[in-house]
């Protein structure tokens, strides 16, 4: 895992057409992809699960495993020593014999100042297809002006790697040594031509042509990789409209020692942390070591100082990703990104990932594992988020699911007021947080159509909410259905009150039994007929449950249970 990288790993979106020295067939595949019609169907890029055919054949390469490697990385893993790095947008080209799919990677031995991707083609005409390696040396004229323009062509050796498999995909050619490497390039910007740049979903093809070069392997009989130069000129020309070009490009910077630098960030040792270190020393785990160290580097000072807060979130986030692999890191940051209060974000997040009861795990389950559907948290100011949210309230959740432009998945927002979460214990307003969170459960199956499958007695609710859903603006229609929200409640109050009694212990709250957190849970249904039925509370039983709350609401430091480690 050492010497990994030197100066600047780029994560480039080349977008290249290749013909080999040899052909050879592989596995069926299919040869119809899902590219999109509109716009320049020539160039595109995106993430690999929306390219349903190389999202499927990069699934079968993972397929195999290899039971006597200690980790259990895949047969490709293994035999090639590299892991496709699937956050990062890769780049396709739709031509007519082939579509290219480029795919950037993190090589198990990769050379320092260099990068490679994972070159996937499928010829559109027959079953043919072909993978392998391209491995980018750049000189340090590019780097310098990568840092300028980051729609600098490459410039720079790059040399071509063949693929060694462990059977699962039969024929994949392992003797060739050398590969023709067309790569396009655009000079339309703007409107006119303009400066020569890798070319992108938005370049006019008629300013767009191809230069092409010989890749060598390192290993080969021809000796040393080629050496890319840039053309200067075009080979194109004509006209058409476009707006400016999009390469794809992005750069991330990344130290030789990867590991050891977050350890050193994150203040962990052989004697405390034991089980963190030999997650962050798997190779599997290698993509999200990446992107928590990219984390904690973008939340540096200016100083390069990193808050303790954000130390203590990664750190919390390596813990939860060993009790369940099924985590991902930029998952779980995206949960949490709206709120600016780290602190209090910290003791949200391990409000669900550190307890063990049957509404946080349904909770990580539907909303933290699945990609169906999301729930985004944020702190607000009063008169801020849907609904606007008011003085003297602790959060809100608003009705209506956003979408996340990654995942495409429905996305609930709960929105806390910044005053709550100044004034409350901790205690305090993860209450509110449980609260809340059955909230965007229940509006997210209403607009999924499966509230009355998970729930069928809630007729009553579903009816409520279609009448302000189909009338958002009549206050009426909104207050009954606020109500009938409310009155389920009491099917969730043990579920709740067992959430928090748990999140107690795990934090060594003392004082907070099943009986004293079910008081704290109803306190948060103040103001519904839910909480003044007498059939569920007394007069005397209310007003407890009013105080107890209070007391952790404003952190009344002599009677509440909680304590209030936030500023």
């Amino acid at each position: 895992m050492k010497h990994l990288f030197k100066h600047t790993l780029l994560f480039l979106g080349i977008v290249v057409m290749t013909f080999s020295c040899q052909k050879e067939n592989l596995d069926e595949q299919d040869p119809n992809n899902n590219l999109e019609e509109d716009g320049n169907t020539l160039f595109k890029k995106g993430k690999l699960y929306e390219y349903t055919q190389v999202k499927d054949f990069v699934k079968s390469l993972k397929t195999k495993k290899k039971i006597e490697d200690i980790h259990f990385r895949t047969g490709l893993e293994s035999e090639n020593g590299f892991i496709i790095l699937e956050h990062q947008e890769i780049a396709i080209h739709s031509g007519d014999e082939y579509n290219t799919y480029t795919i950037p990677i993190v090589k198990h031995q990769q050379l320092e100042g260099t990068f490679s991707n994972l070159v996937v083609q499928f010829k559109v005409a027959s079953d043919s297809t072909s993978a392998y390696i391209l491995t980018y040396k750049p000189n340090s004229g590019y780097l310098d002006a990568y840092a300028l323009d980051n729609q600098t062509p490459f410039s720079g050796q790059v040399s071509y790697e063949s693929l060694n498999y462990d059977g699962s995909l039969d024929g994949l050619n392992a003797r060739r040594f050398c590969q023709t490497v067309h790569i396009s390039y655009c000079n339309w910007d703007q409107g006119t031509q303009g400066a020569v740049h890798l070319a992108g979903s938005n370049c006019t093809p008629s300013f767009t042509w191809v230069e092409s070069y010989q890749i060598c392997d390192y290993s080969s009989p021809t000796g040393d990789p080629e050496t890319i130069e840039p053309p200067e000129g075009s080979g194109g020309g004509g006209g058409g409209s476009s707006s400016s070009p999009n390469t794809g490009n992005s750069t991330s910077t990344i130290p030789a020692d990867l590991i050891s630098e977050v350890v050193t960030i994150l203040n962990l040792n052989t004697s405390n942390n034991q089980q963190e270190l030999v997650w962050l020393n798997t190779f599997s785990n290698f993509p999200e070591v990446i992107s928590m160290y990219l984390y904690l580097k973008q939340n540096e000072d200016f100083l390069g100082n990193i808050t303790q807060e954000d130390k203590d979130f990664v750190e919390a986030v390596i813990e939860a990703m060993i009790e369940d692999d099924d985590l991902e890191f930029e998952s779980l940051k995206t949960w949490v990104d709206g709120m600016d209060k780290k602190c209090q974000r910290n003791v949200l997040f391990m409000s669900i990932m550190k307890v063990n009861s049957t509404f946080t795990n349904m909770i990580k389950s539907d909303y933290i594992i699945s990609e169906d559907n999301d729930i985004k948290i944020s702190d607000l100011s009063v008169g801020q988020g849907n609904p606007p949210l008011v003085t003297g309230s602790g959060a809100g959740t608003d009705p209506n699911p956003g979408s996340n432009t990654e995942t495409n998945a429905d996305v609930i927002d709960i929105n806390f007021n910044n005053t709550h979460l100044d004034k409350a214990t901790n205690l305090g307003f993860v209450n509110t947080f449980y609260h809340e969170l059955l909230h965007a459960h229940i509006y997210h199956l209403y607009h999924d159509d499966e509230l009355l499958t998970e729930y069928p007695n809630y007729t009553t609710l579903k009816i409520a909410l279609d009448n302000w859903f189909a009338n958002p603006n009549d206050t009426t229609k909104e207050n009954i259905a606020q109500q009938e929200l409310h009155n389920i409640y009491v099917d969730f109050i043990d579920d709740l009150a067992d959430s928090l009694h748990k999140y107690c212990i795990e934090n060594n709250i003392g004082g907070v039994d099943l009986i004293y957190a079910k008081k704290l849970v109803w306190g948060g249904l103040n103001g519904y007929d839910v909480f003044n039925d007498d059939d569920n509370l007394t007069p005397a039983e209310r007003t407890e449950a009013q105080t107890l709350l209070a007391y952790e609401n404003f952190n009344n430091t002599q009677n509440a249970k909680g304590t209030k480690t936030c500023n």
